[in-house]
């Protein structure tokens, strides 16, 4: 997965390594997507943002993860990267949108996202793992999805 690795500041993210939440007991790295990434069997997909910045920084983004009932959907524990990218996703509607995706690895296979998803191969359980990928819109903060699924991450 491409990635330019990002500072976190107030208003954007921009270009340093790793970056400490300060609700946050280890490293979560950063980024802003610098090729495409596809989520199989997900009809999602985040592209290189260009030149556009967030309005919201990374670290505001992490810490809707410890508030609670935020509106964020956030697996526990802490992601494993906070990237920014273009969301687009055809099923649901999204073409487009500057997103934070943040990305646990190594999660439960439970099912997340709409009705009418594909389920997990038969190969893919609770002992493999699974990923649980949300998306949190960089100017508003409004979770615009989240997925979950054996996307190799």
């Amino acid at each position: 997965m491409g990635r330019i690795p990002a500072r976190m500041s107030s208003t954007a993210s921009h270009a340093s390594a790793i970056e400490r939440s300060p609700q946050a007991v280890k490293e979560v790295l950063t980024a802003t997507l610098s090729t495409p990434v596809t989520y199989p069997d997900a009809g999602a997909q985040i592209n290189p943002p260009g030149t556009l910045l967030p309005s919201l920084s990374a670290a505001t983004v992490l810490g809707f993860c410890s508030i609670p009932q935020s509106g964020v959907a956030c697996e526990t524990g802490h992601p494993r990267s906070v990237e920014l990218g273009l969301l687009t996703d055809t099923g649901m509607g999204i073409q487009g949108e500057l997103v934070w995706a943040m990305t646990w690895t190594n999660v439960n296979c439970d099912l997340t996202g709409p009705q009418g998803r594909p389920t997990p191969p038969p190969t893919v359980n609770d002992a493999t793992g699974c990923d649980f990928v949300t998306f949190v819109n960089a100017a508003t903060g409004v979770n615009s999805e989240a997925i979950r699924g054996a996307f190799g991450l």
